[in-house]
């Protein structure tokens, strides 16, 4: 229930921001602008509160790594944990990621097949998937000409060879799903059968939440811009104001654009209560924040990161951080990925 929830706010965020698309919004006066950005804000928190969807995760994942690795012990079939593990997170759906993979081998066939259509099927594939960067209002859509290398990378191959690649591909997702049904099968644990479920329906829920993050991030940039152009910032700019700080400039207050500037290249804490927002960005007010908020002392001492692991064994490389995923293009053979998340893309 509560995700069906949240992809109703989501969607809700997104469906403001598409009618938003199609009214003068920039013609209209501050005051009006300032209302509209108010009833926009509340959407935003609505859209906001998915996150929460992030939250649950790691608690039922403790929870049924716990009661699967018990009842594995209790079988003697502990040797599965991992493959156990590897099926229940392996979704069944496909997320635009998926989606714009599918993509991208549909429309190299048909470019082959009528190469007089290049230019029209290439624009077709870039109006599809120019979103899926776009994590945050301030991030920017791709550019055609990353639609262009995706093509240009399978231009070896022939008709036969990519549509073989399309239809393995796919059977992966029908596999996934199969693998999944058999293994319920074998667990004789109702709770533990359960919890499978919910761990298997959050692996979609996240996928899901994360495109209806990247949908909103786009369609959201309009109206964002013209609020950044009627307070004289950039759109990145005006991503760094708190709300009250929008509403204060849009009602003449003077806006710090080098205080904007100290935000964008250093960390910040923004502190939200029922009451009020704060915003800190000054380095010793964030180190008493985190002191304050991370009291477990053991945990902050402690030098060991638990979890469950990805992939065993060592590997050697030159490391790249990756701060995004347009920036993906730079990664090349044998090098080491830092990325600041685990999206479908750096996998």
């Amino acid at each position: 229930r509560y995700a069906k929830s949240s992809f109703g706010w989501m969607q809700d965020f997104i469906d403001l921001n598409n009618k938003l698309k199609n009214q003068q919004v920039d013609k209209l006066t501050n005051k009006k602008l300032a209302l509209l950005f108010r009833k926009w804000y509340k959407k935003y928190l609505w859209w906001q509160a998915s996150y929460y969807l992030f939250v649950l995760e790691p608690i039922c994942s403790k929870i049924f790594s716990e009661k699967l690795e018990f009842y594995l012990r209790r079988k003697n079939r502990i040797n599965e944990l991992d493959k156990i593990k590897s099926i229940i997170t392996s979704p069944e759906s496909m997320n635009a990621v998926a989606l714009e993979q599918i993509c991208v081998w549909e429309t190299a066939v048909d470019i082959k097949k009528h190469p007089e259509q290049k230019s029209e099927l290439l624009q077709k594939y870039y109006q599809k998937f120019l979103w899926i960067p776009c994590y945050d209002i301030k991030d920017k859509a791709y550019e055609i000409e990353h639609f262009k290398k995706n093509i240009e990378k399978l231009g070896t191959l022939s008709v036969d060879e990519l549509q073989k690649k399309l239809k393995e591909f796919q059977n992966n997702f029908k596999r996934n799903k199969n693998n999944f049904d058999e293994l319920l099968k074998n667990i004789s644990d109702k709770h533990l059968v359960e919890l499978c479920k919910i761990m298997h329906s959050l692996v979609y829920y996240k996928d899901r939440r994360d495109d209806k993050r990247r949908e909103a991030g786009f369609v959201a940039k309009k109206f964002m811009n013209i609020v950044a152009v009627r307070l004289g910032l950039t759109l990145e700019e005006v991503n760094y104001l708190t709300p009250p700080e929008v509403l204060g400039a849009l009602k003449g207050r003077d806006v710090s654009k080098t205080e904007i500037r100290n935000r964008i290249p250093s960390n910040y804490i923004l502190m939200s209560t029922s009451k009020m927002i704060d915003l800190f960005t000054d380095r010793q007010d964030i180190k008493k924040i985190i002191a304050k908020q991370l009291q477990d002392s053991d945990q902050n001492s402690s030098k060991i990161i638990k979890g469950i692991v990805g992939s065993e064994g060592c590997a050697r490389g030159k490391v790249k951080i990756i701060r995004h995923s347009v920036s993906l293009d730079k990664i090349e053979a044998g090098d080491v990925l830092v990325a600041v998340t685990t999206h479908p893309e750096y996998v």
